[in-house]
């Protein structure tokens, strides 16, 4: 007999092929399932972590403040400790003078009147219309007080309505203070 051209198929090739690749896809999908078991627990670390980090973060933020406050108290005492010379502040009121009048009898402008203000209730002067943000500060005019709030009144009280930027320069603001407590009886 001739021989054909038609090779045999080679089916116990071909069986062993297709149970080895059907193990090997069991394989994969149990590695694939534990992969993705891991992920999601890679997953929930990962958020676990980056809750912890900005839980860490905000605790870094309010200590920053805190010693920020702290400081900032510290360097306002500290400058106003500092002897001002009030020869000087009293220049120094001319910026100031433009909304505020320094005399005993003077009357409020843009601002209150500033005679007396070292110890006098804050938010207080007859017929000025303060901010409620000053109306509901309490306490009265220190020093250091006046220090930072010289410094930078927006900052030292947010919501009052004085328009001034504040005066950078400790020896200023010190200077001006020991004006200011020339305005007294």
């Amino acid at each position: 007999m001739p021989r054909s051209n038609t090779r045999k198929t080679p089916w116990p090739k071909i069986l062993l092929i297709a149970l080895l690749a059907g193990g090997l896809q069991t394989a994969c999908d149990e590695t694939g399932k534990e992969d993705a078991e891991k992920a999601a627990a890679s997953e929930q670390q990962a958020g676990e972590i980056e809750n912890l980090l900005d839980a860490f973060e905000k605790d870094v933020a309010k200590e920053a403040a805190a010693r920020s406050k702290q400081g900032s108290e510290a360097a306002g005492e500290a400058a106003v400790a500092m002897v001002g010379d009030p020869v000087a502040g009293r220049k120094i009121f001319k910026k100031c003078a433009v909304c505020h009048s320094a005399d005993k009898d003077g009357g409020n402008k843009v601002g209150p009147a500033l005679w007396g203000i070292l110890g006098k209730k804050k938010g207080t002067a007859e017929g000025f219309n303060f901010s409620q943000a000053m109306r509901d500060a309490g306490g009265v005019w220190t020093e250091a007080d006046l220090n930072a709030y010289l410094e930078s009144p927006k900052k030292f009280l947010p919501g009052n309505r004085m328009a001034f930027a504040g005066i950078r320069k400790a020896k200023d603001r010190a200077d001006l203070i020991a004006y200011l407590k020339t305005l007294a009886d």
